[in-house]
Protein backbone atom coordinates (compact mmCIF):
# COMPACT_ATOMS: atom_id res chain seq x y z
CA UNK A 1 0.00 0.00 0.00
CA UNK A 2 2.82 2.37 0.88
CA UNK A 3 4.46 1.70 -2.48
CA UNK A 4 1.33 2.66 -4.38
CA UNK A 5 0.86 5.80 -2.27
CA UNK A 6 4.45 6.79 -2.85
CA UNK A 7 4.12 6.17 -6.60
CA UNK A 8 1.03 8.36 -6.68
CA UNK A 9 2.89 11.25 -5.00
CA UNK A 10 6.22 10.89 -6.80
CA UNK A 11 6.04 11.50 -10.51
CA UNK A 12 9.69 10.98 -11.42
CA UNK A 13 10.70 7.51 -12.58
CA UNK A 14 7.45 5.74 -11.89
CA UNK A 15 6.62 5.10 -15.56
CA UNK A 16 8.63 1.89 -15.55
CA UNK A 17 6.89 0.55 -12.44
CA UNK A 18 3.43 1.45 -13.76
CA UNK A 19 4.26 -0.04 -17.17
CA UNK A 20 5.35 -3.30 -15.51
CA UNK A 21 2.12 -3.48 -13.51
CA UNK A 22 -0.02 -2.74 -16.57
CA UNK A 23 1.91 -5.25 -18.68
CA UNK A 24 1.16 -7.96 -16.14
CA UNK A 25 -2.54 -7.08 -16.12
CA UNK A 26 -2.60 -6.99 -19.94
CA UNK A 27 -0.97 -10.43 -20.19
CA UNK A 28 -3.48 -11.91 -17.74
CA UNK A 29 -6.46 -10.44 -19.62
CA UNK A 30 -5.13 -11.44 -23.05
CA UNK A 31 -4.13 -14.87 -21.78
CA UNK A 32 -7.51 -15.58 -20.30
CA UNK A 33 -9.15 -14.52 -23.57
CA UNK A 34 -6.91 -16.77 -25.65
CA UNK A 35 -7.28 -19.75 -23.32
CA UNK A 36 -11.06 -19.33 -23.03
CA UNK A 37 -11.34 -19.28 -26.82
CA UNK A 38 -9.21 -22.44 -27.05
CA UNK A 39 -11.39 -24.19 -24.46
CA UNK A 40 -14.51 -23.23 -26.39
CA UNK A 41 -13.07 -24.47 -29.70
CA UNK A 42 -12.03 -27.79 -28.18
CA UNK A 43 -15.42 -28.28 -26.53
CA UNK A 44 -17.32 -27.60 -29.77
CA UNK A 45 -15.08 -29.90 -31.81
CA UNK A 46 -15.20 -32.61 -29.13
CA UNK A 47 -19.01 -32.43 -29.11
CA UNK A 48 -19.13 -32.71 -32.91
CA UNK A 49 -16.82 -35.72 -32.87
CA UNK A 50 -18.84 -37.37 -30.10
CA UNK A 51 -22.06 -36.82 -32.07
CA UNK A 52 -20.57 -38.29 -35.23
CA UNK A 53 -19.26 -41.28 -33.27
CA UNK A 54 -22.59 -42.20 -31.70
CA UNK A 55 -24.44 -41.65 -34.99
CA UNK A 56 -22.08 -44.06 -36.71
CA UNK A 57 -22.38 -46.50 -33.82
CA UNK A 58 -26.17 -46.42 -34.02
CA UNK A 59 -26.08 -46.88 -37.79
CA UNK A 60 -23.96 -50.03 -37.47
CA UNK A 61 -25.60 -51.35 -34.28
CA UNK A 62 -27.30 -54.74 -34.47
CA UNK A 63 -30.49 -55.05 -32.41
CA UNK A 64 -29.70 -58.44 -30.91
CA UNK A 65 -31.28 -57.95 -27.50
CA UNK A 66 -27.85 -57.82 -25.89
CA UNK A 67 -27.31 -55.16 -23.21
CA UNK A 68 -23.88 -54.23 -24.59
CA UNK A 69 -22.95 -52.49 -27.82
CA UNK A 70 -21.70 -54.99 -30.41
CA UNK A 71 -18.04 -54.83 -31.39
CA UNK A 72 -18.61 -53.65 -34.98
CA UNK A 73 -20.77 -50.72 -33.85
CA UNK A 74 -18.28 -49.84 -31.12
CA UNK A 75 -15.38 -49.97 -33.60
CA UNK A 76 -17.23 -47.81 -36.14
CA UNK A 77 -18.20 -45.29 -33.45
CA UNK A 78 -14.61 -45.05 -32.23
CA UNK A 79 -13.26 -44.72 -35.79
CA UNK A 80 -15.68 -41.91 -36.61
CA UNK A 81 -14.78 -40.13 -33.39
CA UNK A 82 -11.05 -40.50 -34.03
CA UNK A 83 -11.43 -39.20 -37.59
CA UNK A 84 -13.22 -36.11 -36.34
CA UNK A 85 -11.04 -35.31 -33.32
CA UNK A 86 -7.31 -35.86 -33.52
CA UNK A 87 -5.26 -36.12 -30.35
CA UNK A 88 -2.92 -33.15 -30.17
CA UNK A 89 -5.30 -30.72 -31.86
CA UNK A 90 -4.72 -27.36 -30.10
CA UNK A 91 -2.40 -29.16 -27.71
CA UNK A 92 -5.00 -31.59 -26.38
CA UNK A 93 -3.95 -34.78 -24.67
CA UNK A 94 -5.60 -37.74 -22.93
CA UNK A 95 -8.45 -37.83 -25.44
CA UNK A 96 -10.97 -40.56 -24.61
CA UNK A 97 -14.24 -41.70 -26.18
CA UNK A 98 -16.52 -44.40 -24.78
CA UNK A 99 -19.59 -45.53 -26.73
CA UNK A 100 -22.28 -47.60 -25.01
CA UNK A 101 -25.74 -49.00 -25.61
CA UNK A 102 -28.62 -47.60 -23.55
CA UNK A 103 -31.65 -49.47 -22.26
CA UNK A 104 -33.84 -47.76 -24.88
CA UNK A 105 -31.78 -49.17 -27.78
CA UNK A 106 -29.81 -45.99 -28.35
CA UNK A 107 -26.10 -45.38 -28.54
CA UNK A 108 -24.68 -42.99 -25.96
CA UNK A 109 -21.17 -41.70 -25.69
CA UNK A 110 -18.89 -39.74 -23.44
CA UNK A 111 -15.76 -37.97 -24.58
CA UNK A 112 -13.08 -36.04 -22.74
CA UNK A 113 -9.86 -34.21 -23.51
CA UNK A 114 -7.27 -32.36 -21.44
CA UNK A 115 -6.46 -28.86 -22.71
CA UNK A 116 -3.26 -27.22 -21.48
CA UNK A 117 -3.31 -23.52 -20.72
CA UNK A 118 -0.96 -21.28 -22.67
CA UNK A 119 -0.68 -17.71 -21.40
CA UNK A 120 -2.59 -18.20 -18.15
CA UNK A 121 -0.11 -20.92 -17.25
CA UNK A 122 2.10 -18.01 -16.18
CA UNK A 123 -0.28 -17.22 -13.31
CA UNK A 124 -0.58 -20.88 -12.31
CA UNK A 125 -3.74 -21.95 -14.15
CA UNK A 126 -3.67 -25.76 -14.47
CA UNK A 127 -4.73 -27.76 -17.54
CA UNK A 128 -8.49 -28.09 -17.96
CA UNK A 129 -10.45 -31.26 -18.73
CA UNK A 130 -13.36 -30.91 -21.15
CA UNK A 131 -16.16 -33.51 -20.91
CA UNK A 132 -19.10 -33.96 -23.31
CA UNK A 133 -21.93 -36.48 -23.64
CA UNK A 134 -24.00 -37.45 -26.65
CA UNK A 135 -26.72 -39.87 -27.67
CA UNK A 136 -28.18 -41.14 -30.96
CA UNK A 137 -31.33 -43.02 -31.80
CA UNK A 138 -32.40 -44.69 -35.00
Amino acid sequence: MRLLARLAREQRGNVLALAAIMLTVTIVIAGSSVDTARLYLVKVRLQQACDSGVLAGRRFMVDDGNANLDSNASTQATNFFNNNFKTGWLGTSSVAFTPSKTSSNRVAGTASAVVPMTLTKIIGMPSQTINVTCEARY
